[in-house]
């Protein structure tokens, strides 16, 4: 009789039997210097991997949490525990097993070597919250800061209601450890108890005994400029002249006031209408320069603003200078001023010259403020450029804005492209060009440009517009 035909079923093993498999085929590895080559008996060696253990000896199996142990007669025996070999989102889970992906809509699972792979399904947010789509079930903070928040199945978000203590500064709520708007010298954050702590960023200034504050405006000593303080400590001060006082040599006199004069042997006095009077005796060994008559070895500034000069001592009326390379200079209505002197400016500004040789200027208390093409005095208020705020000329040519939010407007919101109007966001998937961002407000979601962008560029000739500009600014038109 013919043997019966027998049907073989080809089975795959899976992970863990893979590695049963594996833990087996080691055990019967063979002896490796049980016997010396000369044919005498030997202690027994196992080697596993390129190292070689003695009889008796335990070191670690390859998975990482077993141990194995080399047999008097050089075969090796490991313990046969399961391991959790893949760590995913804080979790150890063994080979073969199944779990969620951290989205919420994917499946994970954990291979043999350690490697977790997941399914890339595209997930649809059911819940819109603060811009951001999430799926049902996952949670989220609540925009106070101590909350919780939950997508629904339905796609309603539901969050608890703990009583949070957070900073209110105008009409914006900020949580504990958030960045708070400050001044521009300082840096503040929404404390644990409620109130706000500001650190200030910028060098107080120090003149006439008294401390300011960077961009706080202050008289001068003589009684009619104005200083102000620069955010690195300096102060710099207005030099217009001022009634009842005498510019004279490079020094300030009251009206009324006698001083030397510099050629060592006169005197001279400031009178009520600022002008300086000397006698006219005549002095031995003088030097005449930039305008003054210097006594015989009297030191005194070179013009150019940076080098010295001396009389000479002996009495021969010649004027020995320093030569010394200068820093650059600022020029204004011909004159040369050096790094660090004030510059003659407006009634509501202060100019001092960089050491760059530019002149730079910022606003004191009577400064205007210029918004939007707009000029506004001190304390006067104007709409904002969103169309339902209000702005606030304040000291120094500063605008401020209140912040509240406006009712949108999508005809009218023109640094907006709204892709969908109405509840349709939670349904919809789309990517913001570069240069933008999502928004979502109550009439629907898109992207929005930076508002540092204007409505339109003025391209027109003869001044080409910056293209990277441009570029920037997606949404803003161009009027060439």
């Amino acid at each position: 009789m013919s043997p019966k035909s027998a049907v073989r079923h080809s089975v795959q093993p899976g992970p863990a039997m893979r590695a049963l498999a594996w833990l087996l085929a080691l055990a019967l590895i063979p002896v490796v210097g049980g016997v010396d080559e000369c044919g005498g008996g030997g202690s027994a060696v196992c080697t596993v991997d390129g190292e070689t253990y003695a009889a008796g000896e335990s070191f670690p199996a390859s998975d990482g949490c077993n141990t194995c142990q080399c047999d008097e007669d050089g075969s090796v025996a490991c313990t046969l525990m399961a391991c959790a070999t893949c760590t995913y989102g804080d979790q150890g889970y063994p080979a073969g097993a199944t779990f969620p992906s951290t989205d919420g809509c994917n499946t994970c699972s954990c291979e043999a070597d350690g490697q977790v792979l997941c399914t890339a399904m595209a997930c649809v947010p059911t819940c819109v919250y603060g811009g951001q789509g999430y799926n049902p079930g996952q949670t989220f903070p609540a925009s106070d800061g101590c909350n919780t928040c939950t997508c629904g199945d339905d796609g309603v978000v539901s969050c608890t209601t703990m009583g949070c203590v957070s900073c209110v500064v105008g009409d914006a709520v900020y949580a504990p450890g958030d960045d708070v708007p400050g001044g521009s010298c300082e840096s503040c954050t929404c404390l644990p108890n409620g109130t706000v702590g500001c650190t200030s960023t910028c060098d107080a200034c120090t003149y006439d005994g008294a401390s300011y504050a960077p961009g706080e405006a202050f008289p001068s000593d003589d009684g009619c400029n104005t200083c102000t303080c620069r955010e690195d400590g300096e102060v710099v001060c207005t030099a217009k002249a001022c009634a009842g006082t005498c510019e004279y040599a490079g020094q300030t006199y009251a009206s009324g006031q006698s001083f030397p004069a510099t050629d060592g042997c006169n005197t001279c006095a400031c009178s009520e209408d600022g002008l300086v009077g000397c006698t006219k005796v005549g002095c031995e060994g003088t030097c005449a320069y930039a305008g003054y008559d210097w006594a015989p070895g009297s030191a005194f500034p070179a013009a150019d603003g940076c080098n010295s000069c001396t009389c000479d001592p002996a009495g021969t009326g010649l004027v020995a200078c320093t030569h010394v390379p200068c820093e650059p200079t600022c020029t204004a209505d011909g004159q040369s001023f050096g790094a660090g002197d004030p510059v003659p400016s407006g009634p509501c500004e202060v100019c001092v010259c960089e050491p760059d040789g530019e002149i730079s200027c910022v606003g004191t208390p009577c400064a205007p403020c210029h918004y939007e093409g707009g000029t506004y005095g001190p304390g006067e208020s104007f709409p904002s450029s969103d169309g339902c705020n209000t702005c606030s000329c304040i000291e120094g040519g500063q605008v401020v804005c209140t912040e509240k939010a406006c009712a949108c407007d999508p005809e009218a919101e023109w640094w907006r492209d709204y892709v969908g109007l109405g509840d349709v966001c939670h349904l919809i998937d789309f990517a913001c060009p570069e240069h933008t961002e999502y928004f979502g407000n109550e009439c629907g979601c898109g992207c929005e440009q930076s508002d540092a962008c204007p409505e339109w560029f003025n391209c027109m000739p003869p001044a080409p517009c910056d293209e990277d500009e441009i570029a920037q600014c997606p949404y803003s038109g161009i009027d060439y």
